[in-house]
């Protein structure tokens, strides 16, 4: 069994909409990456839960650029292995809860960060991967060959996973709030 990473319902479904919350949604005009994640609206503050057991491999700051303006907003990513599948927290306050840093050791439902305070409203951004022993980094502007998704510019090591089928079960089978 696996925990819905965030504490409170979101906001915006994950599912293809206009907000373009959803993996594979466009980014803009031309060459911007696709996006290769989920993202589960929610406040600033909201409690991020580790999905299961695992462990956190790095912590290091994740920019947001605001739409239409050069501004630009510093959120923090973290890169959890857990047992068969990687993830990357994005979009998380800098601070994280006690005993919480790189190398340590979490557990399923554990609180792991919180969603940060980002500029074009806020949310946990959710990538995952196929190979939790690979411990490359998970942004790849090579323009490798997707062994799991469409080819597209994700800008994304080769083996990401679309996670809206897991969030689907893991939102589903989550504990009346």
């Amino acid at each position: 069994m696996s925990t819905f990473p965030l504490a409170i319902a979101p906001s915006v479904t994950w599912h293809e909409n206009p907000m373009g919350t959803h993996f594979g949604a466009p980014r803009g005009e031309g060459v911007s990456p696709i996006h290769g994640a989920c993202d589960l609206v929610g406040p600033a503050g909201t409690k991020v839960l580790a999905v299961r057991d695992g462990r956190i491999i790095r912590k290091y700051p994740f920019v947001t650029y605001c739409k239409n303006t050069p501004n630009q907003t510093t959120t923090w990513a973290i890169d959890v292995a857990h047992d068969r599948f990687m993830l990357r927290y994005g979009e998380i306050a800098e601070e994280l809860p006690k005993g919480v840093f790189p190398g340590a050791e979490v557990k399923e439902g554990q609180v792991i960060a919180s969603v940060g305070i980002q500029c074009n409203g806020t949310m946990l951004h959710l990538e995952m991967f196929d190979d939790p022993a690979r411990m490359d980094y998970l942004t790849d502007y090579s323009s490798p060959k997707y062994l799991y998704v469409p080819q597209a510019n994700y800008q994304r090591r080769n083996d990401l996973l679309d996670p809206t089928w897991l969030l689907d079960s893991w939102y589903a089978n989550r504990p009346a709030l």
